[in-house]
């Protein structure tokens, strides 16, 4: 009888332990997805601007063809505010369902990896949003976007930074409600 226990506890911990691994999966591929599409931020300079063709981003150096090439190719600073808005709220989106699910799995070192990635990754792409933002610090607009995103991202590295000295503290994180 206690065999029978102690096979179907094992069954149940496999059973999370492998929908968490397919969890994870499918957030690294996600994340995958998100680092090609916003990696421009890690390299973008002040007073360099960008634009988006076929849903990727490019850059418009600081020569004196930039205004003709930006009217060119339709770039102005309401286009690059559509471009933040939009790629910033689905990655936000995206990063609180990490959360969601680091915080609702009981074998949270299998998020482990995939956290640091992220967190990495928000440390590079801050510069060049910053850079950003001193780029357009005439438009208000635009600057407070930009701060709004490294808020909210900075908010996610604590958060998450949060789970991860949780876990090497205590070996795996507890759920405050458990």
């Amino acid at each position: 009888m206690f065999s029978n226990i102690i096979n179907n506890v094992d069954l149940n911990k496999t059973m999370r332990d492998n929908e968490a691994l397919r969890i994870n999966k499918e957030l690294m591929d996600n994340f995958d997805m998100y680092d090609k599409k916003l990696s421009i931020f890690k390299y973008l300079s002040v007073e360099e601007k960008i634009g988006k063709k076929n849903n990727e981003y490019f850059v418009f150096t600081n020569t004196w063809s930039r205004q003709l090439w930006r009217w060119v190719y339709s770039e102005n600073r309401d286009w690059t505010f559509t471009y933040l808005e939009t790629d910033f709220s689905d990655f936000i989106k995206y990063l609180d369902l990490v959360l969601t699910e680091v915080k609702n799995r009981n074998n949270n070192r299998i998020f482990n990896k995939l956290i640091k990635n992220i967190n990495q990754f928000i440390k590079q792409i801050i510069i060049g949003l910053y850079n950003l933002k001193t780029t357009y610090k005439d438009c208000s607009k635009i600057t407070c976007k930009v701060d709004s995103i490294i808020i909210t991202l900075i908010d996610f590295k604590d958060e998450s930074q949060e789970f991860i000295s949780n876990i090497k503290k205590n070996g795996r994180l507890r759920v405050m409600s458990e």
